[in-house]
């Protein structure tokens, strides 16, 4: 409607990532000709950030791994672990406090207050290692996170780059780690296919991960 009503002023549209679909979507939804714009599209290379992909085996193990790993590796070390579930959450947060690691829950069954005192805690070095799931990032912008795990399969790749992108902001070698196993699959395909979505948005979902 913005564009309809001052067809005359320039509009510059900035996102993180987007796949050439949703670039062209943006573009209709906007009433933006495509040959009278400009794209700049950079690399989603980061040449700081190191992957590691791993099979979990079970949640346990794949807990251990990761309290060992911070232990050994990141002891002074800021960081962020993806979880699949609020309850995962909790259960990591409490499995790595146990291993003395400063780590707390973060989701959206928390208070409003609880989350931002999480997110305070942790934005100001008096919290380790947040345990996170996807309701955590949006507008983060710490530039010491050293590392970050997904304890299951992110829901897909543009998801994965922005929560894993959140490590190394600062330019200096970071770590992203990735657990995962075919259960995860399982647990992705039935999640989607119990929300509300149409069919084809379903399809489109499952198609992305």
């Amino acid at each position: 409607q913005l564009r309809v009503k001052y067809p005359g002023v320039n509009v510059i549209l900035l996102t993180a990532t987007a796949t050439p679909r949703v670039q062209k979507d943006i573009l209709q939804q906007m009433r933006i000709d495509i040959n009278k714009c400009k794209l700049f599209i950079q690399s989603f290379n980061r040449s700081n950030l190191i992957y590691e992909c791993t099979l979990k085996g079970t949640t346990d193990t794949a807990l251990k791994k990761v309290a060992n790993l911070i232990t050994s590796h990141y002891s002074d070390k800021c960081g962020i672990v993806y979880c699949f579930s609020r309850a995962e959450c909790d259960k990591t947060a409490k499995y790595l406090s146990a291993y003395k690691i400063k780590a707390a829950s973060y989701h959206a069954g928390l208070s409003d207050s609880k989350r931002q005192h999480v997110q305070s805690q942790w934005a100001n070095d008096n919290c380790q290692v947040i345990c996170a799931t996807i309701a955590f990032g949006m507008g983060i912008d710490k530039p010491n996170v050293r590392f970050v795990v997904h304890l299951s399969m992110p829901k897909s790749i543009e998801g994965y780059y922005q929560e894993s992108g959140r490590a190394g902001r600062d330019g200096e070698i970071s770590y992203c780690y990735l657990f995962f196993c075919y259960q995860d699959l399982v647990k992705m395909k039935r999640l989607i296919q119990n929300d509300d979505s149409q069919t084809s948005t379903k399809e489109a979902k499952k198609v992305r991960i």
